[in-house]
């Protein structure tokens, strides 16, 4: 993710790196002179994580979501569907494993997903 980030603001694409503060990505991603914003979802109901998922998307006009934890899945369809349409939402998979119907069904929501192999996307 930190490298596609670099990558991209390398050739004018404008990212904000999403995670919680004092984390691995949050701070490699500030040494690398990438913007940086505080996010802390801790669940799929956690209402405090959509509230600044919400603030993070308005502040910095943010067009598209990445979402790389499951965990932040529902959130971000929440912020998109109820609040904040014109967000485009993309999840990426990268593990093999059986979902429970609640966890599978926010898939139909997204705008998009990216697996890392035909086996994890099936």
């Amino acid at each position: 993710m930190l490298e596609l980030a670099q990558q991209l603001s390398r050739v004018g694409v404008t990212n904000v790196i999403g995670a919680v503060r004092g984390t691995y990505v949050f701070e490699r991603a500030a040494e690398a002179g990438l913007p940086t914003q505080h996010v802390s979802i801790k669940g799929s109901l956690d209402l405090i994580g959509i509230l600044q998922l919400l603030r993070a998307t308005t502040k910095h006009k943010i067009n598209i979501v990445h979402a790389h934890q499951g965990k932040t899945y529902w959130p971000c369809v929440f912020a998109k569907k109820l609040l904040a349409p014109r967000v485009k939402v993309v999840f990426h998979r990268r593990i093999q494993r059986r979902h429970h119907c609640y966890s599978r069904a926010h898939y139909r929501f997204s705008d998009a997903v990216i697996t890392v192999s035909k086996a994890v996307a099936d």
